[in-house]
């Protein structure tokens, strides 16, 4: 279930049990084979987007969500962030 669209990302919300009771995660996919005017214009994006996980990677805060993984899936051309998904509001909003 799509859950949010931005210019170049989309988070997506999936199920799964991890066997520690959460169920529920955010999925925040970018194309890397999408429109960008620029290969460097990518590589920006993605080098914010690392910045970010570095810093929520070493959160531990019951408000925010827990950061799970990033991956690249080169069939689909997908770069994938998943977090734990918290009901009602984005990690931007909470931050």
């Amino acid at each position: 279930q799509c859950i949010g669209e931005e210019q170049y990302a989309s988070v997506w919300r999936a199920a799964a049990d991890d066997g520690h009771g959460h169920t529920s995660y955010a999925i925040k996919t970018f194309n890397i084979r999408g429109e960008w005017r620029r290969p460097e214009d990518f590589q920006r994006a993605l080098d914010k987007e690392n910045e970010l996980l570095d810093a929520v990677k070493e959160l531990r805060c019951p408000h925010l969500p827990r950061f799970e993984e990033a991956f690249a899936d080169e069939t689909l051309g997908l770069y994938c962030i998943v977090m734990e998904h918290v009901e009602g509001s984005t990690l931007r909003e909470r931050m």
